[in-house]
């Protein structure tokens, strides 16, 4: 038993390690020797030189500058997300000075749309959300998560030297600031939330962000034991522990700019006032005497806390969580930070072994990690969260400055110098162009940790304006960098583009968050889309987007179908494409909308010649809406969606159709015109139908109904009294591709009442391959949208070179 003891401790590592008098952890390798632990030491003059050394070690040649077109869209793509409209594109591309490029970057980076493209960026590496997440089912909403996604674009577009723009993020209620910039906070506030509190996880998640964001080190591995690899002990992980644990989350957030006082403002404050007091009622109910807090938005329950059973417990959250959705919706909150605040006494660390908080082992004093730190050096100060912050960025530390310069090299380049962004530990191998990254790194701190200055240095140099052309197969991963890579768009450059071709792009910078998958839709800039934690749009799900449960150091970039399956049937899309068509009228204006380019003589034949034969779809979705005349088996569409329904030119009665209609639901027809649902096949297989027909009304003469294909052949046939109902099923049905069905409803000889509910399934050997109440849609696409659709989902749109 013993020898079974001390075999398991072998192998998890003693929890005890890591703080004064423990035993060291074995390492499998030499952290001082570590090319990352290292200070940075520029030995080269300038970026070119650096990567040109790399290439020459290599017999590689660095390919030759790319063409002015491709310079102008890659500098728009990789500082701002967006387009330049043909003004600029023009402008540029006739400037015959040298140092055009220069005055364009400048240009580009002094923008509003650099800081919303950047502060992106950022957002995934600080896991932002709108939201707490799936474990938070009530009260879910950050109200005030905003007013961080709002400080972090100012702060891009204000260069803020990153090192600033670090401290600020882990103590700026240590640091005298205005109180707008107390909204830098929400670096430590705004991550996913845990049932039951989970004070402990909501710490390492801190600690998470903090060093691997910052840093390049997974520090949290150390939670329950050693870090297996890197000289990061568990008394590390702890020291930040208890610097973290000594602030708190306040229940009621500072207010960062002064409320309205418009009618609308204080009829907002009015009903928040009495929503609020609907939670201080039902609590009073429970304890009579409890007593109302002079601030009506304090929830905390001062003497009634312990006096609701879990019944009532939830009927609170529902009526203080009708309060947080009612600010995090109203234009009218006045916004707040989402702060923490010092304890009055700070925590006095102790390792959790193995990570339990109910293990309490040694203390430990709040400090540093030990590997970058004199072995007596501890923090001073409170928390010690600005002696932290200052750790992170000051002339000792090695990494911070590699990790920052290699994340924008990646975001400007399309790959990273360092290939693992989050992870710049032993095992992490040195990277072929180390000179480069340290080049920057050292640079970065002679320019006062100017972000801008390091875009432009990244953007002029050569390395940068290489062509994407590949003319042989070495280096296929193209990791020496003798060419530029070819960057596929993310979903926000992709949507926030397509805005521009249509012309409807916003250019409103900062506020609460839209929903993105929601008609009307929006014209705002992506990065302003809300983020539910946990329950991402489909259209976020589709492309990469991240799912903000913790840090992301790097974007997936997958090409799947379901992206461009997604895109031909999205309602925005459709919309959009309807926008740029009712702007340009012809195929040439089209191309330049959205490629920015004139068609070739070629392309602009093939697509005049498929315009001249293109129909136009009468709907969106799978089935078409119309009807048929008396005694024909001709379909003719139904002329006019309303939103709901598809019925005849002008609202019933109708002058032509009377009141013939189909909803998703089902329809009414009309004296001697029969309402008519179409379902066309794509594919020869054998099908069946189900379905429940229903006249509901117990007037009229009742309707007639039959499922026929689309030569006549009736499947089945249904007559109906008044209030009747009747069961629409078919079976074993062989229908080849591009054969249609006909679900046909018609009057008994008088029309009145004559409203049916008929929303039938077909199915295969599969299951449901149609739904007519699911797959109700409205009108398709003209054919000139059709081409605009087309062109925005080709790879000349997608990708930048």
């Amino acid at each position: 038993m013993r020898l079974a003891i001390l075999l398991i401790a072998c192998l998890c590592e003693s929890p005890l390690r890591g703080f004064e008098g423990s035993t060291p952890t074995p390492s499998k390798a030499k952290p001082e020797a570590h090319w990352a632990f290292q200070m940075p030491v520029s030995k080269v003059a300038s970026l070119d030189e650096a990567i040109y050394r790399t290439l020459e070690r290599s017999e590689l040649k660095p390919n030759q500058v790319a063409s002015r077109q491709d310079l102008i869209r890659r500098a728009y793509f990789v500082t701002t997300g967006l387009m330049p409209d043909q003004e600029e594109r023009a402008k540029w591309l006739q400037d015959p000075r040298p140092e055009w490029l220069t005055d364009l970057i400048d240009d580009l980076l002094a923008r509003p749309a650099f800081g919303e493209r950047w502060a992106r960026h950022w957002l995934d590496v600080v896991r932002y959300a709108d939201t707490k997440g799936a474990a938070i089912p009530e009260n879910s909403d950050y109200p005030f998560a905003y007013t961080y996604r709002d400080w972090v674009i100012s702060s891009f577009n204000n260069d803020l030297p990153y090192n600033e723009f670090i401290h600020r993020q882990i103590a700026a209620d240590l640091m005298d600031l205005p109180r707008e910039e107390l909204a830098a906070l929400g670096f430590l506030t705004v991550g996913r939330g845990y049932q039951g509190g989970r004070r402990e996880l909501v710490i390492a998640d801190q600690i998470d962000v903090a060093t691997r964001g910052v840093m390049g080190l997974t520090v949290a591995c150390a939670r329950c034991h050693d870090h297996k690899n890197d000289p990061i002990t568990t008394g590390d992980f702890y020291a930040l522990h208890g610097m973290f644990a000594s602030a708190d989350i306040p229940k009621k957030l500072p207010l960062i700019a002064e409320p309205d006082q418009t009618a609308e403002a204080k009829a907002f404050y009015e009903e928040r006032k009495k929503l609020a007091m609907a939670v201080h009622d039902f609590v009073r109910t429970i304890a009579p005497d409890y007593q109302t807090p002079s601030d009506f938005l304090d929830f905390s329950l001062p003497g009634a806390n312990d006096k609701l059973n879990q019944t009532e417990r939830g009927r609170f959250r529902q009526l203080t969580d009708a309060v947080t959705k009612f600010e995090a919706s109203s234009p009218h909150t006045p916004p707040r930070a989402m702060v923490v605040r010092e304890r009055p006494s700070p925590v006095e660390a102790v390792i959790f072994e193995r990570g339990n908080p109910g293990a309490r082992g040694a203390k430990v004093p709040r400090a540093f990690l030990s590997h970058f730190r004199d072995s007596e050096e501890v923090f001073q100060n409170g928390s010690g969260r600005l002696e932290f912050a200052h750790r992170l960025t000051d002339q000792r530390n090695p990494l911070t400055a590699r990790v920052w310069v290699n994340r924008v090299w990646m975001h400007l380049m399309g790959s990273p110098l360092v290939d693992s962004p989050g992870d710049f530990g032993v095992q992490t191998p040195k990277p072929l162009q180390l000179e480069a990254l340290d080049f920057l790194a050292v640079d970065l701190a002679k320019n006062k940790w100017s972000t801008k200055k390091l875009i432009r240095q990244i953007i002029t140099s050569k390395t940068w304006q290489q062509s994407s052309f590949k003319d042989s197969d070495n280096d296929p991963e193209n990791r020496f960098y003798a060419r530029a890579n070819r960057i596929r768009k993310d979903l926000e450059a992709w949507r926030d583009t397509t805005l521009q071709a249509s012309g409807r792009l916003s250019n409103q910078v900062g506020g609460k968050p839209f929903r993105i998958d929601q008609a009307p839709y929006t014209a705002r800039r992506t990065i302003y889309g809300k983020i539910e934690r946990g329950f991402l749009p489909s259209i976020m799900r589709a492309f990469d987007f991240p799912s903000s449960e913790e840090a992301l150091m790097r974007r997936t970039s997958t090409t799947t179908p379901t992206q461009a399956l997604y895109l031909m049937n999205s309602p925005f899309l459709h919309h959009e494409a309807r926008a740029i068509a009712s702007k340009n009228q012809s195929v040439r204006d089209l191309y330049q909308a959205i490629l920015q380019r004139t068609p070739t003589p070629q392309e602009e034949q093939l697509a005049n010649q498929w315009m001249a034969r293109a129909q136009q779809e009468r709907t969106a979705g799978l089935w078409d809406y119309g009807y048929l005349r008396e005694e024909n088996i001709q379909f003719l569409p139904l002329p006019r969606f309303d939103g709901s329904r598809w019925l005849g030119k002008t609202t019933p009665p109708d002058s032509e159709l009377g009141w013939l209609q189909w909803s998703a639901n089902g329809g009414h027809p009309e004296l001697e015109l029969a309402a008519a649902l179409k379902w066309t096949a794509i594919e020869t297989s054998t099908i069946r139908i189900q379905g429940q027909i229903k006249h509901s009304s117990p007037q009229g003469n009742g309707v007639r109904a039959r499922v026929q294909l689309s030569d006549g052949q009736v499947l089945g046939q249904w007559t109906l009294e008044p209030n009747q109902s009747a069961d629409t099923q078919v079976d074993e049905i062989q229908i080849n591709k591009g054969q249609s069905l006909l679900f046909i409803v018609d009057s008994r000889g008088d029309q009145g009442f004559d409203t049916f509910q008929w929303a039938p399934k077909i199915l295969d050997q599969k299951g449901v391959i149609a739904d007519a109440k699911a797959d109700f849609a409205g009108p398709g696409l003209e054919p000139l949208a059709q081409l605009a659709q087309a062109l925005i989902l080709s790879n000349e749109f997608f990708f930048i070179d």
